[in-house]
């Protein structure tokens, strides 16, 4: 029912991987380690287990090096089963992980997207902190705002998609870095069916100096925000709301994303008056024209 992907470019983390998912009280159906044109051995590692449902299958270039929705597409094609679950090769689940889901799978067989809690650990496996508590059922609406409004953390190896609706949208979102994918992809699947949460399993993200959301803000990162911001604009003129209000969705993204978008370019006066004029080019739909004038500080 459940294939677990793994793209994988370190070895470093990956038997506590793969052991989370070996000893799960439900097995999942495959798991798929994409070698990703790795410089380390990821092979030496894969061949030490015996177990069938373990693929091993490699890449003679780093096809996420750019963009790791890359990657995470090519693993894509190669899942036969009609859910999927992305973890990083440096992450786990908790042992009632696929058990958990599967019976949320059953209880709601509409639903687009299957959520576990999060705990956010160090290099040692020890908890930094965890995330919210989450409720049952989710429109696509409620988990915007939550997520923007009050920076819910999230990660992708908590998360369950349906591979059909999640192929229906061509595949992962890209952006630049991948920052900011998962949460297009989730928001654009919760649309089609919700997303549906349990709070007795766990994904586990390890948090380090490597990760894309611990690394400095560049001129790469101002691009990934401005990728997000313009499409979640869209996204929300595009789909109707039912539990939150479509304009406090948009003062939402702009409170968050305007002063990142803007960081470096200008000063705190400058972004506030920005925020205001927006109003004007969202009813026009200037989209790219908003954020080549943010960029050339000629807003007004």
């Amino acid at each position: 029912m459940i294939t677990v992907i793994i793209p994988s470019i370190r070895a470093t983390y990956l038997t506590k991987a793969l052991d989370s998912l070996l000893s799960q009280t439900l097995a999942p159906s495959k798991i798929i380690v994409f070698d990703d044109g790795s410089q380390e051995d990821i092979f030496s590692i894969v061949s030490r287990y015996s177990a069938s449902l373990i693929q091993y299958i490699r890449s003679d270039t780093n096809l996420g090096a750019a963009d790791p929705t890359k990657t995470w597409n090519a693993c894509l094609k190669y899942v036969d089963t009609e859910y999927v679950c992305l973890i990083g090769d440096d992450d786990y689940v908790s042992d009632n992980f696929i058990d958990e889901i599967t019976k949320l799978i059953k209880a709601f067989p509409g639903a687009a997207l299957f959520r576990a809690r999060l705990c956010v650990i160090d290099k040692n496996d020890k908890p930094l902190y965890y995330g919210w508590s989450l409720p049952e059922i989710e429109k696509w609406d409620e988990y915007l705002y939550f997520r923007t409004k009050y920076g819910r953390p999230q990660s992708t190896c908590e998360f369950v998609a349906k591979v059909g609706a999640l192929r229906s949208l061509g595949g992962y979102v890209s952006f630049p870095l991948a920052w900011g994918s998962d949460d297009a992809t989730w928001l654009s699947l919760t649309a089609i069916g919700d997303v549906v949460s349990t709070n007795r399993a766990y994904g586990y993200w390890r948090q380090h100096k490597s990760s894309i959301s611990n690394q400095a803000f560049d001129s790469r990162k101002r691009e990934a925000f401005e990728s997000l911001f313009l499409w979640e604009t869209k996204f929300i003129e595009d789909h109707p709301s039912t539990q939150i209000e479509k304009e406090l969705l948009i003062d939402v993204i702009q409170a968050r994303f305007i002063p990142e978008i803007t960081m470096g370019l200008t000063r705190e006066s400058l972004v506030l008056k920005i925020m205001r004029e927006m109003r004007y080019w969202m009813k026009n739909r200037k989209y790219e024209k908003y954020i080549s004038n943010i960029r050339n500080k000629s807003v007004f």
